[in-house]
């Protein structure tokens, strides 16, 4: 099916008199203006084997602004990338829908599509040759992660992939969209005595009693919630009082971003959906009754922010962020 099918007549002809090609996973934004919040765009792309994806546009995820700055520099894709004019954050202004994330771009999918993509890029081979580097910002995800939960108790691993990564010596839960992951994981949460629920993360945290977790691992998972703001309320409140979350996501203020602009290894189109610096997730956090902490040793070297986000005893608040109240970002 050709993409201009489904779109409205003018746009159709503006996009075939520019010889436009829609690359895998194509869910063109040109024409979203003709489409209400929240409403279900689909295109069919057959080249990309995925069929029709659903997307839905969206406001800020922090502060709900529909206000927001178009960001040419790292519009490379059809995926825009803007920033928020409330309170700064970079984010994608489309999201697929989460029935297309259960199966037909599932992470495991998509991951292995765009590492095939890149690896097409000398740069990027480059940077994967250096990765030691990261180490000098932060510690390795398995020993920041397993040596900062208390023993025993009950810890959530949200985005949990296929596998059990939570540390020996606490019952480990999991939560896991893709359809494929999680049969991978199931049995072996079970034989911990644990279990893993295969569903969107407010789904999957509905199914649990307030006041159960003792802490929840988030680690790169944040950048793909379309809906950041209502999991970190709905975390808040299934752990204890005192417990924490331990989050870990791209850097956007990171010197890789600021040295290789659209090349950065934190873009992945349309996977990462939001791109936090350190003062826009202590903005997520502390709106949200969290006492924020970066964990990151040396600010900004590594390609990933490390945090930790301890539950206070004073429940979120509605917020309206002025712009004033975030750190300019250092775009450049």
């Amino acid at each position: 099916m050709e993409l201009t099918s489904q779109m409205p007549p003018a746009c159709a002809t503006s996009i075939r008199n520019t010889g436009f090609q829609a690359p895998p996973f194509a869910l063109v934004f040109i024409c979203q203006g003709t489409h209400s919040r929240g409403t279900l765009l689909q295109i069919e792309n057959s080249a990309a084997g995925h069929g029709s994806l659903p997307s839905f546009s969206r406001n800020c995820p922090i502060c709900e602004s529909s206000k927001h700055t178009k960001l040419e520099r790292y519009c490379v894709t059809e995926w825009p990338v803007v920033r928020c004019d409330g309170c700064s954050l970079v984010y994608i202004a489309r999201s697929l829908d989460y029935s297309a994330l259960k199966q037909d771009h599932a992470w495991e999918k998509s991951h292995a599509n765009e590492a095939r993509r890149r690896r097409k890029n000398l740069v990027y081979r480059l940077d994967q040759a250096t990765r030691f580097r990261l180490k000098a910002g932060g510690s390795a995800d398995a020993r920041w992660a397993s040596s900062a939960v208390r023993k025993p108790g009950n810890v959530l691993d949200v985005g949990c992939g296929g596998s059990c990564r939570v540390a020996d010596g606490v019952v480990p839960f999991g939560i896991e969209i893709s359809q494929g992951l999680f049969e991978q994981a199931q049995p072996k949460y079970a034989a911990r005595g644990g279990r893993i629920i295969n569903a969107p993360a407010h789904e999957g945290l509905d199914q649990f009693e307030d006041n159960f977790f003792d802490a929840v691992i988030m680690r790169s998972y944040l950048e793909h919630e379309a809906h950041p703001r209502k999991v970190i309320a709905q975390v808040y409140r299934k752990l204890k009082p005192g417990g924490f979350a331990l989050v870990k996501v791209p850097d956007f203020d990171c010197v890789g971003r600021h040295v290789m602009g659209a090349k950065w290894c934190g873009f992945r189109f349309p996977d990462h959906l939001n791109y936090f610096t350190e003062a826009t997730l202590r903005l997520l956090a502390e709106t949200n009754g969290y006492r924020f902490e970066r964990q990151n040793v040396i600010p900004r070297l590594n390609d990933n922010l490390y945090a930790r986000f301890t539950r206070l005893g004073v429940a979120a608040q509605p917020i309206s962020v002025p712009r004033e109240a975030v750190f300019e970002e250092a775009l450049a």
